[in-house]
């Protein structure tokens, strides 16, 4: 996307919710980045909403200048909602690793109170939240916060979310290229609509 508004809007979302039957879900992808900017690289809300308490599920890749932050169950307790990472805080990180237009491959996972992120197969941060995941997930914005706006001037592909906590061996293939834990590829074109 090249700024707001950018996005795939999922209008159906329900099935969202069988991740929070199991109070575990994985999120992954991969994501090529232009610039810095304040922006949410997927989101999905709640039936009812209120204001910073009816985000389902959202991570911001990056916010305010290289943080990464995985919500889920709301926002914004640290000790309930979301863990958080700094960029700068690793060493021999990739220089610019979000301005440099190079892919890297992201996986938010929770599995019920313990939530994780990844970059490139790495564990980068994990972290204890409580809240458990709504069970009232109406529709998901990729690209996009609940709105649509706040898109990152980038890239997503591969988007993929689990019902389930991917284990490292699972999240290192998928980093690696590996696709045989995702839905094959249809063969044949998917109707989208039936109006011009």
């Amino acid at each position: 996307t090249d700024g707001d508004s950018k996005h795939v809007h999922v209008a159906v979302g329900e099935f969202l919710n069988i991740a929070s039957s199991v109070n575990k879900v994985t999120v992954a992808f991969w994501q090529k980045n232009e610039s810095i900017t304040n922006s949410s690289s997927f989101w999905a809300e709640t039936e009812i909403y209120q204001l910073n308490k009816s985000v389902a599920m959202q991570a911001h890749v990056p916010w305010g200048g290289g943080r990464i932050n995985w919500h889920t169950g709301g926002c914004c307790d640290g000790s309930s909602h979301y863990i958080s990472f700094d960029s700068a805080e690793l060493d021999g990180w990739p220089e610019g690793l979000f301005e440099n237009g190079t892919w890297h491959h992201y996986a938010f996972v929770k599995n019920e109170d313990t939530k994780e992120i990844w970059i490139d197969g790495k564990l980068v941060q994990d972290g204890i939240n409580t809240a458990a995941l709504p069970s009232d997930i109406v529709y998901l914005n990729i690209g996009g916060n609940d709105l649509g706006l706040k898109s990152p001037e980038g890239i997503i592909d591969d988007f993929a979310v689990f019902a389930s906590a991917l284990n490292e061996s699972q999240i290192v293939a998928l980093a690696g290229g590996d696709r045989s834990i995702l839905p094959s590829t249809q063969s044949y074109p998917a109707l989208v609509s039936t109006s011009p």
